[in-house]
């Protein structure tokens, strides 16, 4: 193998895995804004809508109406959190731009979340 395919390889290897890294934060972020919101959800909901089902249609329309109030209020509130995200990611790289800990964080992750979050 050439030189310069070795230098090729490595560039194609380091775009796919920031790739996979940018995937897995966005994947991780956006399950655990969903169990925050579902766990709210299910905290303010009267419990009686749980429990006053009449047949096995009615469970499954108040299923997916929770299902839907949640993905709702998980994408909702990830598009607030993106902005002081942003801000706070980018002041801390500008501070500490050599720490190894923080490379992870980068514009690209930040689009990613923008990308992820502002889905039709």
């Amino acid at each position: 193998m050439e030189p310069g395919e070795r230098d090729a390889l490595s560039v194609r290897e380091r775009l796919f895995h920031d790739w996979v890294r940018e995937c897995l934060i966005c994947a991780l972020l956006f399950t655990s804004l969903y169990l925050l919101c579902h766990v709210v959800i299910a905290r303010f909901k009267k419990h009686a809508d749980f429990t006053t089902v009449h047949d096995d249609e009615d469970a499954t329309v108040n299923r997916i109406a929770l299902w839907m109030c949640t993905f709702t209020l998980a994408v909702s509130l990830g598009a607030v959190l993106l902005l002081p995200f942003s801000i706070i990611s980018n002041e801390v790289l500008l501070s500490f731009p050599q720490n190894y800990y923080i490379q992870w964080l980068n514009g690209s992750l930040v689009h990613g979340m923008g990308v992820v979050l502002e889905m039709p």
